[in-house]
């Protein structure tokens, strides 16, 4: 092939692919397995489409999908930075910067993203953490022949029948 931007990209997908090693803290609903940033980003994407009727009206929807599929890429290098690992904290910022240098010089939304500076535009920005619980549900893995429903004693109301 002699489309160098087109090799560049390529090699870009090729690099994600390894996004589906990279092993994060979270459980899956089933608590089978932990997920991979892979799936982790895939879920937020299909997040951002399933709740867009719920955002400010200005918002970019696209430019969010944009976003969440690549927040993560960078794990690729620098690893999933558990939340109350304090060492590995205060390390995260240099190593994912460093992964972003590399990574994404390949990236086709650099320009659009200012992924020049992505690694620190998304890392950096100020977090709210949240002191919930995550909710107690039961898991079903046929949307179609049962639902979530919350587990007794759980203030998480059930769906609404269909």
């Amino acid at each position: 092939m002699d489309n160098p931007l087109l090799n560049q990209r390529l090699q870009f997908i090729l690099e994600l692919d390894q996004l589906k090693q990279v092993q994060r803290q979270t459980l899956l609903l089933d608590s089978s397995r932990r997920e991979n940033s892979a799936e982790h980003s895939w879920h937020l994407a299909m997040m951002a489409i399933a709740l867009a009727e719920y955002a400010p009206p200005q918002s970019d929807l696209f430019r969010a999908i944009q976003q969440v599929l690549i927040h993560d890429v960078v794990e690729i290098d620098a690893g999933d930075t558990f939340c109350y690992d304090l060492a590995a904290q205060s390390e995260k910022a240099s190593r994912e910067a460093k992964a972003a240098t590399r990574i994404l010089v390949c990236c086709p939304l650099r320009k659009q993203m200012n992924c020049d500076r992505c690694g620190k535009n998304l890392r950096q920005a100020p977090r709210r953490r949240l002191s919930l619980q995550p909710p107690s549900i039961a898991y079903s893995r046929s949307c179609t022949t049962s639902r979530l429903r919350a587990v007794p004693g759980n203030s998480m109301a059930s769906p609404a029948p269909r």
